[in-house]
């Protein structure tokens, strides 16, 4: 093949390298002069060459990190970040704030989309993907990647029309943000500790929202192209989608959905903080009881005299008092302020789904699960308000039981001379409350109990769920059941209550109305109907108290724990696993009737790319054993039309092609002097010499079975339209040679493999490329707009107008 002579393209930079990298096609920003890097794991030859691996003190051969680096095409570094995997291919969104990664981590693959500023992960989605051993070698290798490429969607995000869930949440207030818990016990000498960047919950890892930016993300699509099997589009990387042109109906679907994950962020967060909370106030109650147990023991007292003995606690107390009071206030400001405003809003977007869901449009929604994740919501609304509640009472109840514990403190250490006697100032209702509940058991241990897993992942069962929620008021029940409650006597209210001991049952009634908030009650409101205990269940709570009566021994100790007794329908976290699962299912469902999975037809070998524009797909394809280059056209119509053309690469070998822009493919050809050029193929100029393929024929072999189809076929000449000589890189050869050593040349054993890529961004302004060359340690940039001989020939203009100039000057 005869080359030009020409040299196109502008150089701009090397980068030069410590280590072996790699170069991933679609490294280069779309928006800035930034390029990507990678530095493969610590397990292969590569890395552990390095002299910084040897003493990093992860092992040698052992498989931990891929390092990510952004480089600035000028020559500098700006970040570096390790990545816990194997990249197996990236892509940066069209603004060029995101950068998308897909991760392999063991078994497990994910999406990383990290930030351009700082290489912090804005948010990671879970994928399904699975890959081969060979594949995983192959992408620490970088000889195959997967596809990652962003488009438009075609439509835009539309306002929140008048009367919307998204409006009306919008014109309420905000609901309180959840900090995270903070320590007990701060250090003010302590070096302070940056806070870690907050991620949606665990719990949320797999729902469906959108991408986490300061401002809205364009409804950009995603696609993941994997080497084989079926592709995947995701809606701003994060939501994946079933078709590749979403509706309208899908994307206000996305919007609702990406609102109501934050309010469930909202909803876990403030759980939570809630249960770290209780916690943390009972450290200090469990440390005062089990010391009065541990001293009632040893004189020989059971655990009820010791209770009974209280007042001899002749110690301060404020440590405990200023716990207790906190932990309670921080439940019911939790519970007021965060957790109950997100389950309201939850109702709101709800509401409207079901709206939507009797559309024929929305033909994925289901009326009858959205009807039930409305009183899955409105039920935990209940319970939640039933915990602030009982979080006042608590409040209140313990200060009480404080002030009499100091009352008592007083009057034994009161001198018996003195005329003046401490005042009694203490409720002695809540003080009783307090022994008898909040000092021994909590209601809150009901609410979360003491289990091997926390938080759990239980869910409620389906004879559990709330059947209906009545919305109508039944005005003769309400009124009898205020008189009921004012005349203080027990009502039954259709909920399992904790059954009284004999000496509660022989109290004043109005004493045990006033210890009924601080008894375990799954609701409190009768207008859902919960599945009814067991007669097991109602006979060991009633008989708790009096093993507690009788467990005071010394033997105590030896015996087994107790069985943690837990009633599912008062268990915040199981109402939150069962909203999250509905809510998710109502989304996914509506989503995934919107059309079908698009397909993947990749090649197994050679090299192969491929661009999309509005109405066609162009693809170019190098089989490994020719020297021929197909290109194939396909236009996106029903059915699809294909044509395709085969172009002769004479005696050069192609060794990497990349697709430019609408106009241009890039290929990098060797010939057989070894010479290496970088030059252009103007692809658009050769619509009237494609051949039309029949329908049906490409179908089954995809691109490998292209080269048959065109067999009988005469090639055309390349129609080279720029071209530019590499110059070969003398340290990547000095090195290569002296490591084969006396082996031979490339590729005997000793030697290292040669990395060959190219990386390219066609966008206007920002016409550059780079590539890499050699063992991976010097990557070349080009300024792929301006041609070096053009800018000679203007230099050389006007140097010689310069001279004229100062001709003239001396003649005159």
């Amino acid at each position: 093949m005869n080359f030009p002579t020409s040299t196109s393209f502008t150089p701009l930079a090397n980068l030069g390298l410590h280590t072996p990298h790699l170069l991933n096609p679609a490294a280069c920003n779309p928006t800035m002069d930034l390029v990507v890097l990678l530095s493969p794991p610590d397990g292969s030859p590569d890395r552990l060459r390095a002299p910084q691996a040897w003493g990093s003190g992860k092992g040698k051969g052992k498989a931990t990190d891929t390092r990510v680096e952004l480089w600035r095409m000028g020559g500098n570094r700006a970040w570096e970040v390790d990545v816990g995997g194997v990249i197996a291919g990236m892509g940066w969104s069209r603004d060029g704030l995101v950068l998308s990664l897909l991760v392999l981590d063991g078994d497990n693959s994910k999406l990383e989309h990290r930030s351009v500023h700082n290489g912090q992960v804005v948010t990671a989605v879970p994928l399904t993907m699975v890959f081969g051993t060979d594949d995983r070698a192959a992408f620490i290798e970088g000889r195959r990647w997967c596809k990652l490429e962003w488009r438009e969607c075609g439509l835009d995000w539309e306002d929140p029309q008048n009367g919307s869930a998204i409006m009306i949440i919008d014109s309420l207030p905000r609901v309180t943000p959840v900090e995270p818990p903070q320590p007990a016990v701060l250090n003010p000498f302590a070096k302070p500790v940056a806070p870690k960047p907050t991620g949606p919950h665990p719990n949320l890892a797999t729902f469906p929202t959108l991408l986490s930016t300061p401002t809205r993300p364009p409804p950009d699509i995603l696609t993941l192209t994997p080497l084989s099997g079926a592709a995947q589009t995701l809606l701003t990387g994060t939501l994946s989608l079933h078709s590749m042109a979403p509706s309208r109906e899908v994307l206000d679907l996305a919007q609702i959905s990406d609102r109501m994950g934050g309010l469930l962020d909202a909803v876990l967060r403030g759980l939570e903080a809630a249960e770290h909370a209780f916690r943390d106030g009972q450290k200090q109650t469990m440390i005062w009881r089990e010391e009065l147990e541990t001293c009632g023991e040893q004189q020989g007292m059971s655990h009820p005299e010791v209770h009974a003995d209280l007042f001899k606690l002749l110690m301060t107390i404020t440590k405990w008092e200023a716990s207790l009071d906190s932990a309670y206030r921080t439940i019911g400001k939790l519970m007021a302020e965060s957790v109950i405003p997100a389950l309201e809003r939850i109702v709101l977007l709800l509401e409207e789904l079901l709206g939507r869901a009797r559309a024929p449009r929305m033909v994925g929604l289901d009326e009858t699960a959205v009807k039930r994740a409305i009183d899955i919501a409105c039920g935990f609304v209940k319970l939640a308000e039933q915990m602030r509640q009982d979080a006042m009472h608590e409040t209140l109840a313990s200060g009480e039981w404080m002030e009499w514990l100091k009352y008592e403190i007083a009057r034994i250490g009161h001198d018996a001379s003195a005329e003046t006697m401490p005042l009694a100032t203490y409720d002695l209702k809540l003080v009783w409350s307090y022994m008898t509940n909040g000092f021994v058991s909590s209601v809150f241990q009901t609410y979360f109990p003491d289990l091997p897993l926390r938080p759990p992942k239980d869910e409620l069962p389906s004879d559990a769920l709330p059947a209906r929620i009545s919305h109508e008021v039944d005005l003769t029940s309400e009124l009898r059941e205020s008189l009921g409650r004012l005349s203080r006597r027990k009502t039954n209210a259709g909920t399992t209550a904790a059954a009284t001991s004999p000496a509660n049952a022989d109290a004043d009634s109005s004493l045990t109305s006033a210890f009924d908030k601080s008894l375990p009650s799954p609701l409190p409101d009768e207008s859902i109907s919960i599945r009814p205990e067991s007669p097991d269940h109602d006979e060991d709570v009633g008989e708790s108290d009096d093993d507690a009566s009788q467990s005071g021994t010394a033997g105590r100790k030896d015996a087994e724990p107790a069985e943690v007794k837990r009633v599912m329908e008062s268990e915040p976290w199981v109402w939150a696993n069962t909203l999250v699962k509905a809510c998710e299912g109502l989304v996914r469902g509506g989503i995934g009737a919107d059309g079908e999975e698009p397909t993947c037809q990749r090649v197994s070998d050679g090299l192969y790319d491929e661009r999309h524009d509005k109405t066609r797909k162009w693809a170019a394809y190098v089989p490994p054993s020719l020297r021929e280059l197909f290109l194939l056209c396909s236009r996106q119509t029903e059915p699809a039309q294909h044509s395709a053309i085969k172009l002769n690469l004479a005696d050069a070998s192609c060794l990497a092609l990349q697709f430019f822009d609408d106009v241009e493919l890039v290929l990098l050809l060797q010939s057989a002097s070894k010479e290496r050029y970088l030059l252009t193929v103007d692809y658009s100029a050769l619509n009237e010499s494609l051949i039309p393929l029949a329908p049906g024929n490409l179908a089954a072999g995809g691109m490998g079975g292209l080269p048959d189809l065109l067999n009988g076929q005469t090639p055309l000449d390349l129609p080279i339209s720029r071209c530019r000589p590499l110059t070969p890189l003398p340290s990547a050869e000095a090195r290569s040679e002296a490591e084969a050593g006396p082996q031979g040349p490339q590729g005997a054993p000793g030697a290292e493999p040669e990395r060959i890529a190219i990386a390219l961004n066609g966008r206007q302004g920002r016409r550059v490329g780079c590539v890499m060359m050699g063992q991976g340690t010097d990557v070349e940039v080009l300024d792929m707009e301006a041609d070096e001989d053009a800018v000679l020939e203007d230099e050389e203009g006007e140097e010689d107008g310069m001279d004229d100039d100062e001709h003239m000057d001396e003649d005159e």
